[in-house]
């Protein structure tokens, strides 16, 4: 198994939520699930923040244009709903379910066209800064998938590699409860 993070930092105005998280410092979104076929993508978002921070991200995935991770910068038309799973005054978990056109990019798609099925991620969106782990079989080309991606993301963000590494297996270590996502 080989791990992958990198991160994307957006630029003002190519990602709602990225700017919601600018303006909103004290606010993250992590996923707590996120799958993807050739077609279609769904996924489990935990946010944290102040109770403003929150209104705000909730619209930001409620009413964008398009879905929060996809990489087209124009609307590409895909078919997408958004729900609210729960809401607290300090956290709020979200719901994606998106149908992919021919026009769609995103990370999860262009990752399972260059590493095959059977794709792990892992993600933390702090202000513009977008973290993303990828645990794959070692299988594919690593090269051409942040080539396409690169390419894909344009002007819109910069890229930057954190780590490509062997995955390391499990020490059965129940004491650390660490579960963020290591840069």
């Amino acid at each position: 198994m080989r791990e992958l993070v990198f991160a994307l930092e957006y630029e003002p105005g190519c990602n709602r939520v990225a700017d919601t998280l600018a303006n909103h410092p004290d606010a993250s979104v992590r996923s707590l699930s996120l799958h993807a076929t050739d077609d279609r993508l769904w996924r489990v978002d935990h946010a944290t923040g102040t109770p403003d921070a929150l209104a705000a991200i909730e619209d930001a995935f409620l009413n964008s244009d398009y879905y929060a991770d996809c990489l087209a910068t124009e609307d590409c038309n895909a078919t997408q709903t958004t729900q609210v799973l729960d809401h607290t005054t300090e956290t709020l978990v979200l719901y994606s379910y998106w149908e992919r056109t021919p026009l769609c990019a995103s990370i999860p798609h262009i990752a399972r066209d260059h590493l095959g099925d059977g794709l792990l991620f892992d993600t933390r969106h702090e202000s513009r800064h977008y973290t993303w782990r990828i645990i794959h079989s070692g299988e594919g080309n690593v090269s051409e998938f942040f080539d396409e991606l690169e390419t894909t993301v344009g002007d819109c963000a910069q890229m930057e590699m954190l780590r490509t590494a062997v995955a390391s297996p499990s020490t059965n270590d129940t004491s650390n409860s660490n579960t963020e996502l290591a840069p």
